[in-house]
């Protein structure tokens, strides 16, 4: 299964920017990337508290459990073989 790739720009401030047409482009707020790296709303709103910058590098420097989850797999089916 796979799905489009949403394609962002990092800034120099430390936020992901998507572009669009006419030379415009929207800013992803903390909550969309934390959505985007698989973390649900309820694990956000448990760390909404921390700084702006704080909730964009945790989400940053993570990774999406699906992938992982698919990674292994494939390597699982692989090593079966």
């Amino acid at each position: 299964e796979y799905t489009n790739t949403l394609t962002t720009k990092q800034m120099r401030w430390n936020v992901s920017i998507v572009p669009l047409p006419g030379g415009k482009y929207r800013v992803l707020t903390p909550r969309e990337c934390w959505l985007l790296m698989g973390f649900t709303n309820e694990d956000f709103d448990k760390v909404e508290h921390l700084n702006r910058n704080q909730l964009y590098k945790q989400a940053g420097n993570s990774i999406v459990v699906q992938v992982l989850e698919a990674i292994f797999k494939e390597i699982y089916l692989k090593e079966k073989k």
